[in-house]
């Protein structure tokens, strides 16, 4: 899977998460529907760090979202 469509997930995770919390809080929704949407929120926010260290940290820079960093072992 890309890197790019991983982002794009990411974001829609948190994004959807956030629209649970405020349509739950704002019509008195069961708490359930509060939990599973800060539950997705936070899930998409650590997925953004995860991916934002793999494409920026881990695999350098100049490096496309199809490649996958090499390990020198010298």
């Amino acid at each position: 899977m890309h890197i790019r469509m991983l982002g794009s997930l990411s974001l829609a995770l948190t994004v959807i998460g956030v629209a649970l919390i405020v349509l739950g809080a704002v019509a008195h929704l069961n708490p359930t529907v509060i939990l599973i949407g800060l539950l997705l929120a936070i899930a998409g926010g650590v997925k953004m760090v995860v991916v934002y260290l793999w494409r920026d940290v881990v695999s350098g820079p100049g490096l496309d979202d199809r490649s996958t960093p090499v390990i020198d072992t010298d």
